[in-house]
Formats: C-alpha cells, structure tokens, sequence
C-alpha cells in the first residue's frame, strides 16, 4: 500500500506500530535490576562482572544506533524493525539456553545490536511526525506501563529458572508484538524533512554538549537503576516484594511522562530540564544512602517519575538543533551508552566502596549534566530557539 509505505498510516496503527517496537529497544533498560540479579544468581558471577555483560548489551545497542540513524532515510524502516527484531529473539534464546558466561555474553552482545536497530528505526518514524516531543512522550509513558507489567512478572520466572527465564519471556515478548511492529511505515512521509534549524556557528557545539549531558544522566540513573535489586534485597525485600516495588516505581514512571505531555512548555524548557536533572542528582545521593525500605522505595519512586519527567525535554532540546531530526535520532544513543556504562562502572564502585559509593558518583554525573543543560539551554534562548518543539499538533495524534 503506497500511503503506508510513505509514512501515511492512520494516527492510531502509526502510534501502536512504533509503541510496539519501542518496548524492544527500551525494555532491557527498565528491567536491569531483575536482569543483573537473575545473571548473578543464575550464572554464580560477582555483581561487577553481571553488570558488565548488561553494559555489553547496552553499549552494543548505543553503537549500532550511532551507526544506523545516518542510514534509515535510504532503507526500509519496516525491514530494520523486522529484521532487529528476528535477531533479538535468537539473541533472546541463545541466552537461555548458552552453556557459559562467554556465549551468554555473545549473546547480550546480539541484542544490543537488534535493540539499536530497531531503535534507530523508531526514531526515525517519531522524527517525522509534527510533534515529536509529544509523540515521544506518549511512548515513553506506554513503554513505561509495559514496564511494569514485567518487573511485576519477571519474579516469578527468574524464582525457578533464573536468567533463563528471563530470557525464554523476553523472546516470547517480542514475537508476541512483532506482527503489530512490523506495520511502522518503510519510508518517512513524502517532500523529505524540514530544513535544518539551528546556529550555525553553535549548533555542533551545541548538540554535542547535549548528547554529553544526556549520557551522564543516563550513566547516572542506569548506575543506581541496575543495582537496586542487589540493594533491595540488602534492606530486606524478599524477591517477588520486590519486583512489585519495581513494577510501581515504574508507573510512577507514567505519572512523570504524563506530567510532560501536560505542561509542555508552559514554563519554558530550561525550568523543567534543570530542576529534573537537579532532583535526579539529589535522589541518586539519596539512593546510596538509603538504610531502610521505606527511604529505598520512597526514592526509587521519586526517581523513576523524575527521569521520565526529564525524557521529552531533552530530547526536545535535541530537536530544536536540527527539525530532521539527526539529533535527537544521536540523542537516543546516549541512553543506551550512558545506561551501559553504569552497571559496569556501578559494580566496581559496589565492590570498593559500596552502594553509597555508587550514589556519591551517580549525582556527581547528574550535576554535571545540570551544568552542560544550563550552557546549551543559554545559547538556545539567545537563538530564540528555546521554546521551540514541545507542543500539541495534529502529529501528536
């Protein structure tokens, strides 16, 4: 059908067609913590060396979208998603059923690859539509639902078979949404994109301070968000409690994502994305200091709103750099590197100097993005740029 291959699906199939394929770019970053213990306990690996095969997946996903966004508006978009998808279900079994570490981490290498592509894709299609700030946060906040419904059932998969559980309802996820994924449009609407919009002797500066910015906040959410169920189980939180407090954290995840689509830029951009990322500094220091369940929970809750909160301006800051989208396709890529740095960089802090340790550097990180934002969010003001993306549209339907 020519309109669906030109980008022209009804507003609800486009919205459920790249809704599916974002929950398999985005899922092993919200079900980390289970993931990390699951290939502890399944695989008997110390907590660094747990978090380094989830930073492989995460880091092979950053790469691949790096090497994919510059490509997507000359290949089928459809055939990516379909094609990261295939691969992400054998990378999915293969874990399951690997014989050792070395081939589970060939595996996790795999999906991160299959993650990156399908990822690259989806930002492609978002890229394209009128309001993409909007559209993103509309599927941030059903990735976030979907979230939870797993953190809430992956318990009782990992309880008798440990990662490999994991892994086997994993696979089963994808090939369940993959007939409604594959439905995203092969090409982006016809007429091409808009013109690039930006400051031409800024602009690059700009965007990298941004992607920059974007990676530490990732390192330093993904840093405390990976090793919260070793730290839950510390305090005391038996397993299936815990993938409860997991799944509620993640929808107060959906009540920060809907907050954004509500304000929009009411108060601006530099307001909501600072005081995000100085709330996300805060609560990391207060991750690592948490001595008792009600604190871990209470910040854990906090968190998740404040990061999904944080989401649509940032990547609204991308995309007043360039109205085609190539930055905020580049933005994507820090979450998955920021995130796949922090479960690496987080078990060898553990090891040394505990979880307060990982806290101290998380906030670290997040101030300095609070730096980085405030330099990029001054320029864009004295562009006239600042208030530019976020907002209603007929693409946001």
């Amino acid at each position: 059908m020519p309109g669906a291959e030109r980008g022209e699906l009804g507003p609800r199939t486009l919205f459920a067609a790249t809704a599916a394929a974002t929950v398999f770019a985005v899922v092993p970053m919200q079900i980390a913590p289970l993931l990390v213990g699951a290939l502890i306990d399944g695989l008997g690996l110390a907590p660094r060396a747990a978090g380094l095969l989830m930073s492989l997946e995460l880091l092979a996903a950053a790469a691949t979208v790096l090497v994919v966004a510059p490509q997507v508006a000359r290949v089928s978009r459809r055939a990516l998603v379909v094609w990261g998808a295939c691969l992400l279900v054998a990378a999915q079994l293969g874990s399951a059923l690997a014989p050792g570490v070395a081939s589970v981490a060939v595996a996790r290498v795999l999906a991160g690859v299959g993650e990156g592509v399908v990822g690259a894709a989806v930002n492609a299609v978002v890229a394209g539509t009128r309001d993409p700030d909007r559209f993103y946060a509309r599927l941030a906040a059903t990735s976030v639902a979907t979230g939870a419904l797993l953190l809430a059932a992956l318990p009782f998969a990992i309880e008798p078979f440990a990662h490999r559980g994991a892994y086997l309802l994993l696979a089963a996820l994808v090939l369940a949404l993959l007939p409604l994924a594959a439905r995203v449009p092969a090409h982006g609407p016809a007429g091409g994109g808009a013109a690039v919009r930006g400051l031409p002797s800024q602009g690059r500066a700009l965007a990298v301070g941004t992607l920059v910015a974007g990676i530490l906040v990732m390192y330093a959410d993904g840093a405390t968000w990976s090793f919260s169920e070793r730290l839950g189980k510390d305090l005391g939180i038996e397993a299936t409690r815990l993938g409860a407090v997991f799944a509620a954290s993640a929808l107060a995840g959906l009540l920060g994502s809907l907050a954004a689509m509500a304000l929009g830029l009411r108060a601006g951009r530099a307001l909501p994305l600072a005081g995000s990322v100085a709330a996300l500094a805060a609560l990391t220091w207060a991750w690592g200091q948490a001595g008792s369940q009600g604190v871990f929970i209470a910040v854990l809750f906090c968190k998740s709103a404040v990061v999904f909160f944080f989401f649509p301006y940032f990547l609204g800051t991308a995309a007043a750099l360039d109205r085609q989208g190539r930055w905020a396709a580049a933005a994507s890529a820090s979450m998955p590197l920021g995130s796949g740095v922090g479960p690496a960089l987080a078990g060898t802090l553990a090891a040394a100097y505990g979880f307060a340790g990982i806290g101290w550097v998380s906030a670290g990180s997040a101030l300095l993005a609070l730096a980085l934002f405030l330099g990029v969010l001054r320029a864009l003001a004295a562009g006239g740029l600042e208030a530019a993306s976020v907002g209603a549209g007929p693409g946001a339907q």
